[in-house]
């Protein structure tokens, strides 16, 4: 491989870095902001029930392990539903949006 054929384009790896977080959106979603919003909202009823897919993609994007999905969450106690209140919620939406928000930053040029 030449030094050349090792070069990428900074936007062609920003899309594809938002394409891997975004391909963990859960289905009938198709915009991050659009599920962080809902989740975010959400989190602050009283009930706050997510399904189990959402919670699986919240952690997904956010780079946890699914391994670490508390038993209660991960469905085998208490159904495909949990409850996730905003005290719960709001660090996994920060970090997603963070690493959303640092794919996106564009370099500074001088001048």
């Amino acid at each position: 491989m030449t030094e050349n054929q090792k070069i990428v384009s900074l936007n062609e790896w920003k899309g594809v870095k938002l394409n891997e977080l975004e391909s963990f959106l859960p289905k009938n979603w198709n915009n991050l902001e659009d599920f962080l919003g809902y989740c975010e909202i959400h989190s602050e009823t009283q009930r706050a029930l997510f399904h189990i897919e959402q919670i699986t993609a919240l952690y997904k994007m956010a780079g946890y392990p699914i391994d670490d999905l508390p038993d209660e969450i991960s469905g085998k106690t208490m159904g495909n539903f949990y409850p996730l209140h905003s005290d719960y919620m709001k660090p996994f939406i920060e970090i997603i949006r963070n690493r959303k928000s640092s794919i996106e930053i564009k370099p500074e040029t001088a001048g």
